[in-house]
């Protein structure tokens, strides 16, 4: 019995370690925290992963196969996979914009660079941050190339027209918004 409570809790130790820059860092910023730092375990992930998996393996082998069994297999399997499924929603939400405003006006168009953001909860928070202005007509926020846990996204912002204040009044806005965010920082481009 012991035996399977520590493959178990090898299981979920493994699990919040392949994920927590995602979920940890959710339940902060639903805080109104910043990054907590926890990117840095990013390229440890597959060790974590290879750790979760072998442990789920090991569960299935010395234990009864019961409804309890495929719960904890499922709300691992979620857990790990969180930070996957995060990334992908905040992919679907820009090609979404992308996809809705194709006539993109070069003089509503807006760049902008923002650092701190290394992993997917935080870039979470720069779509729930531009949401949040209702004179953005749509955005695209993109990680650096090559960003393991460096933290850089530029943001490709479009503005509606018709409700967006004088320009370095939009700058100031987006710029503040991100910010008080808790971004390191904020680059007009």
């Amino acid at each position: 019995m012991e035996r399977i409570i520590n493959n178990a809790v090898l299981g979920v130790t493994g699990a919040f370690l392949s994920s927590s820059c995602c979920l940890i860092q959710l339940v902060l910023n639903y805080f109104s925290f910043g990054c907590a730092g926890f990117s840095v375990l990013t390229p440890w992930r597959s060790v974590f992963l290879s750790l979760t998996f072998a442990s789920l393996a090991l569960q299935w082998k010395i234990r009864d196969h019961d409804r309890k069994l495929v719960l904890y297999t499922t709300a691992i399997t979620l857990i790990t996979f969180s930070s996957d499924i995060l990334d992908y929603y905040n992919n679907r939400a820009s090609l979404k914009n992308l996809n809705d405003n194709n006539n993109n006006d070069e003089r509503n168009t807006m760049k902008i660079e923002v650092t701190g953001v290394p992993c997917a909860a935080c870039r979470s928070r720069v779509h729930t941050t531009l949401d949040a202005i209702s004179w953005i007509k749509s955005y695209e926020v993109t990680p650096e190339q090559n960003d393991y846990g460096t933290g850089k996204v530029f943001v490709k912002i479009l503005l509606d027209s018709n409700t967006a204040p004088p320009q370095p009044q939009v700058k100031e806005t987006i710029i503040t918004s991100l910010t008080d965010a808790y971004f390191e920082s904020v680059t007009v481009l």
